[in-house]
């Protein structure tokens, strides 16, 4: 019997341990009145509002995507203190921990460290860099506290939110308007996890509202004989929202970061020839957003909504540094319902200016890189068979600086077979635009010694086009006061996907040292084909206990255009694991104790030859009294460590996974 499956058969003889300890004390606990954030049956899921999937609010039950939202309680109840641990619990999300401060974080496919076909949002305001499509998640400033909720859309919503929203979208919305009150909450753990946040939030008047908040937290480095990963941070942030009318709404918001996360990287010491060095470095990163948002709501039930928002970033990582200001401003007007139609329609414009310094390791062609992307989108509900039925049509059309026009339509169609059940289909199109880095990047792969040594150099691509995809999904769900299911299936075809090409060899006398010259460049060459589905289910067994279970399947292949110099397919063939789970158990027992547990099952990772692995998350809470809460949280619990993704093509080295304990205490008041 391998380790592994020695593992497999631990964490699971301890969930089955855990969840027949729960049942022993069932009798008393379930006889206890329902506590006021638990939903009163498991079909009011369904009933839970999502508005990324149509730029409008929609119940679950009446989106044609594959959506899920990780409620407020949801996230109160992990006891999990950053971003990408949260949405370990989303089906179809791919979430694998570098080191102590990195992540690789994709939807269906495409991980890495730099994964860029995935539309992250803070309250509908894009977050991802320029440079390279992704996110900095050891950057994202938002406190726990302050999530109302998490929306994510899996698939395409290129149609709504542009280029670039192509495997899926997360839209973090915080609940800052709505706060009133205090609150003071600080957690300690191991590995030297310290954090501490205040927020205030109060009325002035009938129609003003204000908020506030601070924190800080640090960590130390989770296994120092692999990386140097410690990290700390702080954040604060106000806003203030204004009824102007019964019908108009202000709403305005500013939130600021800074600190700093270090890494073990292997930096290049010298170009020609080709030395490198491996030794610890810092990043840096000081970012700023504010954003302000106008409201009306119409008389026949419609919406209009205006939007700006500034976001500045300035990242120094030693090996590369960036100073990003992004401008965006929408509008968008959500038409009430006429006879069978319900249009939505809305315009947006986003200008980024990035300033850049290089290195001998990383570098642009280009110091300064500006570009602006413009376009507006429509979409219709149409209604059918007394509303049991509704297409969608629509399309968004958008201008970018450095590729030009794209069309990115899409047409849905969702039947609700009866009250409990529901069926959809999708077919859509969406785009994604090369990188800064794409276009603009100079990088040393290798050398290869000799009398007259070869050194091979990545260079960008100014002429890229952008990479296609063409989704084919379908979905059903069913949901009872018992039992919900809901399943997701696709297809996904992605045409001109990059890949790296190689040119002839040349050469070169760069530094007065001959040598061959091997250019590498992104090109257009590929073609990938993934597919694969999801599936949540949710059960309540008794009134105050709820299993909820989720499972991902992801398959992919690809080829190459005849006559291809391959130097190497995209490396993201196999970076996501073909199986994924959860199994996760939450309790509410008498005296407003919580016993929550959650194992997951990841499958390996082929490209990059990581084994399969397990992890077992159990948190027990107690509300002490109406305004204290206490908690502890164990990740890992039966596993002292493992590791989750090899970034050898990271730009750093990666650590593993380990246990950790902590202790929360939130007073509100």
């Amino acid at each position: 019997m391998t380790p592994a499956s020695i593992n497999r058969k631990i964490v699971w003889g301890g969930g089955i341990a855990l969840a027949a300890t729960l049942m022993m004390g069932a009798g008393t606990a379930f006889a206890q009145t329902p506590d006021p954030a638990w939903l009163s049956s498991i079909d009011e899921l369904m009933n839970i509002e999502v508005s990324s999937a149509a730029k409008r609010e929609r119940r679950v039950a009446d989106t044609a995507a594959a959506a899920f939202v990780l409620t407020r309680d949801d996230i109160r109840r992990s006891g999990l203190t950053d971003v990408p641990s949260l949405l370990r619990l989303v089906p179809g999300v791919q979430v694998a921990q570098i080191d102590g401060n990195k992540w690789a974080i994709s939807v269906r496919g495409f991980n890495s460290r730099w994964a860029n076909k995935l539309l992250v949002m803070i309250d509908g305001q894009s977050v991802y860099s320029d440079v390279f499509s992704g996110v900095y998640w050891d950057a994202l400033d938002v406190p726990i506290d302050l999530i109302e909720r998490i929306e994510v859309i899996r698939g395409p919503g290129g149609s709504l939110w542009g280029a670039n929203a192509v495997n899926g979208i997360i839209n973090i919305i915080t609940r800052v308007p709505a706060i009133k009150g205090g609150a003071v909450n600080a957690t300690v753990g191991t590995i030297g996890l310290s954090t501490g946040a205040v927020r205030y939030g109060a009325s002035i008047g009938p129609r003003v509202r204000f908020h506030g908040y601070a924190g800080a937290a640090v960590q130390g480095d989770i296994a120092p004989e692999f990386a140097i990963d410690h990290w700390n941070r702080v954040r604060g942030g106000a806003g203030l929202s204004v009824d102007v009318s019964t019908r108009d709404n202000l709403d305005l918001q500013v939130a600021g970061s800074g600190g700093s996360s270090w890494f073990t990287g292997t930096h290049v010491v010298s170009s020609v020839p080709l030395r490198r060095g491996v030794h610890p470095a810092e990043a840096v990163t000081d970012s700023w957003r504010a954003a302000a948002r106008w409201t009306r709501t119409l008389r026949n039930g419609g919406m209009l909504q205006g939007s700006a928002a500034w976001l500045s970033t300035d990242r120094d990582d030693s090996i590369f540094a960036l100073e990003s200001t992004v401008m965006e401003a929408s509008f968008q007007h959500a038409a009430g319902r006429r006879g069978r139609h319900e249009l939505t329609w809305g315009a947006a414009a986003r200008l980024s200016s990035n300033d850049t310094a290089g290195s001998a390791t990383y570098d642009l062609t280009a110091d300064v890189v500006d570009q602006s992307q413009t376009g507006a989108f429509a979409q219709d509900d149409i209604s059918f068979v007394n509303d049991r039925a509704v297409v969608t049509v629509g399309a968004k059309v958008e201008r970018f600086t450095h590729s030009g026009w794209h069309w990115q339509p899409t047409a849905r169609a969702l039947w609700h077979v009866s009250s409990r059940q529901s069926m959809w289909a999708a077919v859509s199109r969406a785009v994604r635009t090369p990188s800064i880095t794409e276009r603009a990047m100079v990088i040393n792969l290798f050398e290869v010694p000799g009398r007259m040594p070869l050194i091979a150099r990545l260079f960008g691509n100014p002429q890229l086009q952008p990479e296609s995809l063409v989704a084919v999904e379908m979905g059903y769900r069913w949901t009872s006061p018992a039992v919900s299911v809901d399943v997701a299936a696709y297809r996904n075809r992605y045409d001109d996907a990059i890949n790296l090409e190689m040119r002839s060899p040349q050469l070169s006398a760069t530094s007065g040292v001959p040598h061959l010259l091997l250019p590498v460049v992104f090109d257009n060459k590929q073609q990938v084909t993934t597919a694969g589905g999801e599936v949540l289910l949710t059960v309540s067994p008794l009134p105050r206990w709820r299993l909820v279970g989720t499972y991902s399947l992801f398959t992919v292949s690809s080829r190459l255009d005849a006559g291809s110099s391959n130097f190497a397919a995209a490396a993201f063939d196999a970076t996501s694991p073909r199986h994924q789970g959860t199994v996760r158990s939450l309790v509410t027992l008498p005296n407003r104790i919580d016993l929550d547990a959650t194992v997951y099952l990841v499958g390996r990772i082929d490209s990059d030859e990581v084994p399969s692995y397990s992890r077992f998350d159990a948190r027990i809470g107690w509300r002490l009294l109406s305004s204290l809460d206490i908690s502890l949280l164990g990740r890992n619990l039966f596993d002292s460590r493992h590791f989750e993704f090899n970034n050898s093509s990271g730009g750093a080295n990666f650590a593993p996974a380990r246990r950790q304990l902590s202790a929360t205490t939130t007073w509100r008041f």
